[in-house]
């Protein structure tokens, strides 16, 4: 099973631009009911950063087809996208200043590969599956468009980036892992609300 590569280049200019004019927002995210490892409250635990929301409404509509999904971005992010040579891919927005993310410290990065396994996505999977990977406040969540998409959030930290906000979800045969810097935690949690998957019929065009 593969973990994602960071595709986002380091920047510094716009996090303190974006942290003077930010709302405090609670999460989107709401925490699944009761499971021994994580938070049963409602919300992500108090540890996790949930001060920064971006002031951009969500406008534009990223269309992908198979898999099938939907997502509403802000309009000041650019998407690209790669597929590498086992099928996986790695979706990109990023900043106004760089497409790939990131002179502005803005946007969030989609990793989908193949994932034929029934295991859940949950604290226990993603230390065995990498066992490298550091792991901290992990909660399970209910999230998405028609609220019925269920995955784990939680804090890491990246070699290249550092401190990140992770939220990881299996549907239909794939593994999405999605990255975003830590303080943008309200901001990605705005942004996949909005998700929403479809049969690979739907939204070709």
């Amino acid at each position: 099973m593969n973990k994602k590569t960071i595709k986002i280049i380091i920047g510094a200019s716009a996090l303190i631009a974006v942290a003077v004019v930010v709302v405090v927002a609670a999460s989107v995210f709401k925490a699944q009911s009761p499971s021994p490892d994580i938070s049963t409250n409602g919300d992500v635990p108090s540890s996790t950063p949930l001060d920064v929301a971006s002031t951009t409404v969500a406008t534009n509509t990223y269309v992908h087809q198979d898999p099938n999904f939907i997502l509403s971005y802000p309009d000041d992010l650019t998407a690209t996208s790669s597929v590498d040579a086992d099928g996986s891919e790695t979706i990109v927005f990023g900043g106004p200043s760089q497409p790939d993310m990131t002179a502005d410290h803005l946007g969030f990065q989609i990793f989908i590969s193949p994932y034929n396994e029934s295991a859940p996505i949950n604290q226990e999977f993603v230390k065995a599956a990498f066992p490298l990977l550091s792991i901290e406040d992990p909660v399970q969540v209910v999230f998405g468009a028609n609220g019925d998409l269920n995955g784990l959030v939680f804090m890491s930290t990246d070699p290249t980036i550092g401190r990140t906000r992770e939220l990881w979800l299996a549907h239909e045969g794939y593994l999405y892992q999605v990255t975003t810097y830590a303080a943008l935690d309200s901001w990605l949690a705005e942004i996949f609300k909005t998700l929403k998957f479809s049969p690979n019929d739907q939204y070709h065009e």
